[in-house]
């Protein structure tokens, strides 16, 4: 009689392991698959944009090509020397770097509304039913660098636009670990150039870069 019932406990037992296993081997399959792109599908979204207004809010107080740049000519009126104002670029990154640390951090990403459905593990029914709130540990990493690029703008003209490119890198404990990269490029300032532009200065894309080019002669 003993050996009976604990026979039927031990198949009991077994049971409920098997269905734990069972359900949290569907959790990982299809659940934790849908939540993990829905809960990046938001943060992604709201990390874009307080990158953006970052940089928009901090331009917005008056940043001139020439607080950037300077463009020494000879005395034919000809570009020699394109030179980079290595404080201002400085300092205007750190400005917006903690401009967009500070809007990702009011963005309060520490809890993300994922739609009931996502639990069904179906796409289909991933954005429907209420919506419940679960728990992120978000980790940011901001980058801050600029973009050079110049552009043909008639005879002897030429367009150069300077771009602030943010890169922020988020991880994501959702509770399985996720990392997403956000970037937002921004158009900070330009300026049309008219004459000859050494070669040395077009073949850079990177304002950084430019601090420390020295045109041929």
């Amino acid at each position: 009689m003993k050996c009976k019932k604990k026979g039927k406990f031990i198949l009991i037992l077994l049971i409920i392991i098997l269905s734990i296993y069972a359900i949290l081997s569907y959790f990982s399959t299809n659940v934790s698959p849908i939540i993990t792109k829905l809960t990046s599908s938001k943060i992604k979204s709201i990390s874009l944009r307080a990158l953006s207004v970052a940089v928009t809010s901090v331009i917005s107080e008056g940043i001139t090509y020439e607080d950037l740049m300077s463009v020494i000519r000879n005395s034919e009126g000809e570009v020699r020397v394109m030179q980079a104002h290595t404080d201002k670029i400085n300092l205007l990154a750190r400005q917006i770097s903690t401009k967009a640390n500070e809007n990702i951090k009011n963005a309060q990403l520490d809890y993300v509304a994922i739609p009931i459905g996502a639990f069904s593990g179906s796409m289909l029914l991933s954005g429907l039913g209420p919506e419940i709130h679960i728990k992120v540990v978000p980790i940011t990493n901001i980058n801050c660098d600029y973009i050079s690029e110049f552009s043909s703008a008639g005879v002897n003209q030429t367009l150069h636009k300077i771009y602030v490119n943010l890169r922020a890198t988020i991880q994501l404990v959702i509770p399985t670990i996720k990392e997403i990269e956000v970037n937002s490029k921004v158009l900070i300032s330009e300026c049309l150039i008219v004459g000859k532009i050494p070669d040395t200065y077009l073949n850079s894309t990177s304002l950084e870069n430019m601090m420390d080019l020295i045109p041929e002669s």
